[in-house]
């Protein structure tokens, strides 16, 4: 389905084509020194990969599961061996992997959104994606920050879609992968949980299917993280609490510095996506006032 759709629109395939050049640019014409990748996470996803392999528990990924990035790991080490003379060969299969994927949520973004916006509009906004510097690293090395751009893609576009069908196990799957892979879409996920609850509450109070999606999302993310199932309430209790840039307090001094390394780090990404975002909060706030 989404082969035969992307057929009658060869413009994507332009898009394709530029990601791979940039990434064959960035990995084969001119790669790195040896020591950015022994230094980097691609070295730091490796080891916990080969961690994973030995004992599925042993390995460690800061503030992140991470378990389903070192599932795929452990896959690729069954077939290039799990030795550290093995590294090159598990980091070029993975980036191929990897390039899979982004394609894949290329062709399910571009084709549901092309009901609705023109292939200029889609392209535009996906061009200002992969101009940040996450997506352009994210071609360079092998971590949990490659798979941000396909997972974004495929979150909101099963969002949108379930508004309209019901497409509740997908959505609590996809919700759990990616909270699974990355706690950063902690945010997202829980503002998707909020809008379908409130979406179920608004005309008649639908308690089954309130049920079903939590109890759906639960399991999913469940099942995701199995191999540490024990040291998920840590990962949670680190991220919402411990780590300075991340905990919960509410204190004016933590939320001024929040919102000052938040706008920092939007800005290093992507100037454009700065003035995007300024501009859709400034909507946001105009619609509170005029409506409520």
């Amino acid at each position: 389905m989404i082969l035969k759709s992307l057929n009658k629109d060869k413009s994507i395939i332009y898009l394709f084509i530029l990601i791979l050049i940039v990434k064959i640019t960035l990995l084969f014409i001119f790669p790195r020194e040896i020591y950015f990748y022994i230094s980097s996470l691609s070295r730091w996803n490796f080891y916990n990969s080969l961690s994973f392999s030995i004992d599925m528990q042993a390995f460690r990924d800061g503030n992140h599961p991470g378990t389903p990035i070192y599932f795929i790991g452990y896959l690729i080490l069954l077939i290039t061996g799990n030795q550290v003379k093995d590294f090159y060969e598990y980091f070029y299969i993975h980036h191929f992997i990897i390039l899979l994927f982004n394609f894949f949520a290329i062709g399910i973004f571009f084709n549901y959104f092309k009901k609705y916006l023109s292939t200029i509009e889609i392209l535009s906004f996906l061009l200002i994606l992969i101009s940040s510097f996450n997506f352009l690293i994210g071609l360079e090395i092998v971590s949990l920050i490659s798979y941000q751009f396909g997972i974004t893609l495929i979150l909101t576009t099963y969002f949108l879609k379930s508004i309209k069908k019901d497409k509740l196990v997908k959505l609590s799957a996809i919700c759990a992968f990616a909270i699974s892979m990355k706690m950063t879409f902690l945010p997202f996920v829980c503002s998707i949980l909020l809008a379908k609850l409130i979406y179920f509450l608004k005309d008649t109070i639908d308690l089954k299917k309130i049920f079903k999606f939590f109890s759906l999302f639960s399991i999913f993310f469940l099942l995701f993280n199995f191999p540490i199932i024990g040291r998920l309430p840590k990962v949670f209790l680190d991220v919402l609490f411990l780590r300075g840039d991340t905990s919960l307090s509410l204190t004016l001094d933590k939320l001024y510095s929040g919102i000052k390394v938040s706008t920092i780090e939007v800005y290093y990404e992507n100037q454009l996506f700065l003035f995007i975002l300024i501009f859709f909060f400034i909507i946001f706030f105009l619609n509170i006032f005029i409506f409520f």
